[in-house]
């Protein structure tokens, strides 16, 4: 779980061990770099995520109307939908910020294969997570080709909000350069 949330923050996680010495894990972390003489601004317990729009996509609707109501909760701008149609109606056609799909998706499909449709029709690849409860390497690397991360079910509410949090510090450094 820890290689996850660091896989999702984008950060390196490091593990050293010894026989009969122990071992060693490791997160390396970014150093904030503020311009001199700028006041720092006051440590926030959690990311904000407000305004940050959301796509969530799963063909079960209380599952769908659940995680809409968590990031509203948390100043999202999230929009359900149980399919791909759905989806592009969702922000009236344009890309979400980020995108929240489950894996096992109505007739067939599979997430990674309906994101990888809708950033056709976007012209953009948002940053995502396959959220679901398959166990096994194929929804991992089904994932990872067209480069979401993958969060299993259930997902708790902390670890859903710092994996948005890094998708969300991560697109703002895309966007920065």
């Amino acid at each position: 779980m820890v290689d996850r949330i660091c896989k999702s923050l984008g950060h390196r996680l490091t593990l050293t061990s010894a026989v009969g010495v122990g071992s060693t894990f490791e997160v390396r972390l970014p150093r904030a770099r503020s311009k001199p003489g700028a006041a720092r601004p006051a440590r926030r317990a959690t990311a904000s995520l407000e305004g940050m729009k959301v796509l969530c996509l799963d063909d079960e609707p209380p599952v769908v109307d659940a995680m809409v109501a968590l990031l509203q909760r948390w100043g999202c701008d999230a929009r359900g939908a149980r399919d791909r149609s759905g989806a592009l109606r969702a922000f009236n056609g344009t890309a979400p910020d980020a995108v929240l799909i489950d894996y096992r998706l109505g007739e067939g499909d599979t997430g990674p294969s309906v994101y990888d449709h809708l950033c056709e029709h976007w012209g953009a690849r948002p940053p995502g997570l396959v959220i679901t409860a398959e166990r096994g390497e194929e929804a991992e690397r089904e994932a990872a080709q067209v480069g979401l991360d993958l969060l299993p079910k259930p997902a708790p509410p902390a670890v859903l909000r710092a994996s948005l949090a890094g998708l969300k510090a991560r697109r703002d450094q895309d966007d920065a350069h």
